[in-house]
């Protein structure tokens, strides 16, 4: 149930892909997403820095923006700050991203690039 939390519905997901499929998180794709039902923890996202497992509330597991900037922690990005606000600059994905993917089409600033050897 969502009310037992975000970490044990992650680790109940993986645990049944294992028992199905003999598969990790790791064999199966560079990169994988779980979207977990509205109420399950707040937010919009989390990911794990230089992994490659992110993790969505609801709907947002279908916003770009969400998606550019979660895996982006999975390539080892850190947020965009501007002075306090640690999400301020929003040159590029790593600071506030906006929902929707009809506006404001965005990618990784400059110095997030460089970051990448891009």
């Amino acid at each position: 149930p969502k009310e037992a939390g975000h970490s044990r519905m992650v680790n109940a997901v993986s645990q049944e892909l294992f028992r199905q499929f003999q598969l990790t998180v790791t064999n199966i794709a560079d990169h994988v997403m779980y979207c977990l039902p509205r109420g399950t923890f707040d937010g919009v996202g989390y990911a794990v820095m230089n992994g490659g497992l992110s993790v969505y509330n609801d709907e947002l597991c279908t916003s770009v923006s969400s998606q550019m900037h979660e895996i982006g922690h999975n390539l080892n990005l850190g947020h965009s700050s501007q002075g306090n606000d640690k999400y301020g600059d929003q040159t590029g994905m790593m600071g506030y991203s906006y929902r929707s993917s009809r506006t404001h089409k965005m990618c990784f600033n400059a110095a997030k690039a460089w970051q990448l050897g891009w």
